[in-house]
Order: structure tokens, then sequence, then C-alpha cells
């Protein structure tokens, strides 16, 4: 069969990098430092007890697996990404800021782990941490590297994710009901909701034509399960995510609220994405942007697909 008439490729840019817009314009780590003024430069005393505060983070955000790179007191892209991971894990203002309630947050974190290892919980992640999270994981069995990371914080029971997750039922009901609201929304204005800025589409010269499929999938996601978005938009990254067991994973038999995606012409390029709405054997209904409907050849609409079809499909599920 040939392919169908209407696909579209996904855009592949991929988004810039966690707080690059912020660390822009000055919103940076805990206040420490803040956007040029025209005051005078901060006297040295104020400057090493901000670089003390940012490597006392840094430090912390390491030991549970959230930064990865060099304890320097900089208040670099890499920091502001670790505190912000951390910050969406622990249901607070994802701002970047490590504030009060973001340091109370991450020793509340600590003093977890520390307690499930047996010594003083003193909310700091310090060598003493490190070594005891190191002989946990030898007993264990796991990578000993003395990092509180997902795997360990399992092994430990806690939770990395503060915030009750909806059921699935529930989840997969906000997906379909906010998908459903957007279908007639056609290329153009109305649909750079869908795009976050230049994230999710490839053509930048034209954003009436530009791809925005994965766009959308992302954006009702986002939007109704209040995730951060995965800093992605081909469909090549939700496979990579899906292989990786990485927030999704790939699944025989779709159910709604499930994501298929499409090679159309069967030679290994996922082109395509859609959020499933019902399934009846070999064929089932999708939610797709940037395919063609009643308005128009670019839009949101409901498209009638199959697993018998002529073109290649798999289903990812959200965990």
């Amino acid at each position: 069969m040939t392919a169908p008439t209407t696909p579209r490729r996904l855009g592949r840019r991929i988004f810039a990098g966690l707080g690059a817009a912020a660390l822009s314009t000055g919103v940076l780590l805990g206040g420490l430092s803040t956007a040029p003024t025209a005051t005078a430069a901060p006297a040295p005393a104020e400057q090493t007890a901000a670089s003390t505060d940012i490597r006392t983070a840094q430090i912390n955000l390491r030991g549970l697996d959230y930064y990865h790179d060099a304890v320097d007191g900089e208040n670099g892209t890499n920091t502001l990404a670790a505190v912000r991971a951390f910050q969406t894990d622990a249901c607070i203002e994802v701002d970047g800021s490590y504030g009060p309630q973001t340091a109370a947050a991450v020793s509340a974190k600590i003093k977890q782990v520390q307690a499930r290892v047996g010594i003083d919980q003193d909310g700091s992640y310090g060598t003493a941490t490190t070594e005891a999270v190191r002989k946990y994981q030898t007993a264990k069995g796991l990578k000993a590297d003395g990092i509180a990371g997902p795997e360990t914080m399992r092994s430990m029971g806690i939770s990395r994710t503060d915030c009750e997750a909806p059921t699935t039922d529930e989840r997969v009901k906000k997906i379909l009901a906010l998908a459903e609201q957007q279908v007639g929304i056609v290329a153009g204005p109305d649909a750079q909701k869908f795009f976050y800025g230049e994230w999710s589409h490839l053509d930048t010269t034209n954003r009436e034509t530009g791809n925005w499929c994965a766009g959308f999938v992302s954006w009702v996601t986002s939007k109704q399960l209040g995730l951060h978005p995965y800093n992605m938009v081909g469909v090549r990254h939700y496979r990579a995510k899906a292989e990786a067991n990485d927030e999704m994973s790939f699944v025989g038999q779709a159910r709604p609220g499930d994501f298929a995606v499409y090679d159309w012409d069967n030679n290994g390029v996922w082109d395509h994405i859609g959020i499933v709405k019902t399934v009846n054997g070999a064929s089932f209904t999708t939610i797709e942007g940037n395919t063609s409907g009643p308005k128009a050849k670019s839009q949101v609409a409901e498209r009638n697909r199959g697993t018998d079809q002529g073109y290649d499909v798999e289903f990812i599920r959200l965990k």
C-alpha cells in the first residue's frame, strides 16, 4: 500500500539547554547573582560567599545525581539545569533558584538517604554520606559510586518524585480531554502555542508550514501532566526514550493515551506521531497535529489508522 497522502515529518530541533533564557535575563541561582546593573561590583567577600553557596548546591545536587559537572562555585548553565531538574522532581516552583525552599527540599532528600545508610542526618552530602552510600551500594550489588541516583534510591525505597502521580485512568482522561479540545486548530497563529518558541519545528523561517506534530503531543502531555518538556521533538527522540525505558516504554498493544509513531515508507525513518484515542483490533483512531483534516492539510485532527495499512507503526506509553 502506498504511504498516506498527508504524512508530516517531525521537526527535529532540540530545545536549547535548560535555563538559557533565564541566564540571559539575569534569573540566576539562588539570587546569588543578578542581571548586570549600574551598581558597583560585589566586594571580594561577597563574591566568596556566593561562590561557597553555589559550591554547596553543586555538591549536594551531585550527590543526588542531578549535577554532573565540576564543583567550581560557578553559576553556569549546568548548575541551573540541575536545580531545575531537582525542582521538577520535588514538585516546587521550577525557577532555577537555589533559594530557601529548594535548599530545604534538597536537605530533606539527603536526610532520607542518610537515614537509610544509618548515619547522622545533617542534610549535607559530604564525604561521610558518600562513603556510607558507597558501602550500601557494594552490599546491594549496585554500582559503588557513592551517588544516590535513581537505581540506588529505588533500592532504598526512596522516591525521587514528591508529586502524587495520577492513576492511569486519570492520566488518559486528562491527556485525551486536552487533545480533543485542540481538534480543528490549523497551522498558523493559533497553533503557535504548540511550538515552545522555536523548539518543536524544523522550518524556522515559516511557522505557517513548520513541522509541529511532536510539538502538539509534547504540549498536550506537558500541559496536562505537569511534566517538564522532554527537550526533544522528533520521533527518534521519543523512541530513544522508550528504548532506554526512560519515562516511557514500547508496548505491543495500544490503548487510549499511548503515542503512535509512524514510518510511512518502512525505511527505518520514523516520520510522524499522534495520540491514540480508541482501539479496535488492528484499527485505531488518533488525535494528531500537523496532519490533514476537514479544515486544512495541516491541522489538529482525528485520524483513522491501523496496524495493517502498509506502513510501520509502534506504540509508546508514558509511565
